[in-house]
Order: structure tokens, then C-alpha cells, then sequence
């Protein structure tokens, strides 16, 4: 008798410190927050700890978002996460990636 063994993962949410600041960014839908993932370098060891891309969200208008490089602790891989949301004016150019 073959015995199969299942692993599993329990994914735990980030947790934000409660004091910060992170703008609109509980306004903004996930599907967008994780769109901009794909405008930013690979979360590597060389990469920035935080970048921004700008980009049009339909109910909030043109919206700058922030997100910091995070490492998993178990896995040592690195991973974006969104860290905060503010709109701008229509005159920021779409789609770029500011390394902070």
C-alpha cells in the first residue's frame, strides 16, 4: 500500500504596522495593485527596496502606486507587495518605474 503525503502551505497575511501611512490605497481594487507587478524589475537581491509605477485606475483616475520589496523568511525568496497609493495629476507620465 502506497501512503501519500500531502504538504501544505499556510499563507499568512503582511501585516502593515497600524500607523501607516498608506493613502488611498485600501480604495484601490487588487487587480490593480497586482498589474503594476508586472512594469517592475525581478524582486532580486539587486533590485531597489521600493518602487513606484504610475497608471490610470477607472474609479480613482491616474494613481501612483508604491510597493517594497519583502523577503519570505521561510523560503528567503523576494517578493512586491503594494505599500501605498496616491493620485496624481494627468500631466505624470503612464507606466513608469522610479526606483526610491
Amino acid at each position: 500500500m502506497d501512503i501519500l503525503y500531502i504538504h501544505t502551505v499556510i499563507l499568512q497575511p503582511i501585516m502593515l504596522p497600524s500607523d501607516a501611512d498608506n493613502g488611498i490605497l485600501a480604495a484601490m481594487p487588487p487587480g490593480y495593485c497586482s498589474a503594476g507587478v508586472h512594469l517592475l524589475p525581478h524582486p532580486g537581491l539587486n533590485a531597489p527596496e521600493r518602487c513606484r509605477v504610475v497608471f490610470d485606475a477607472p474609479h480613482v483616475g491616474r494613481v501612483v502606486l508604491t510597493y517594497r520589496r519583502m523577503q519570505n523568511q521561510r523560503f528567503r525568496n523576494h517578493f512586491w507587495i503594494a505599500c501605498h497609493a496616491a493620485q496624481v495629476g494627468p500631466d505624470e507620465p503612464l507606466g513608469l518605474v522610479v526606483a526610491e
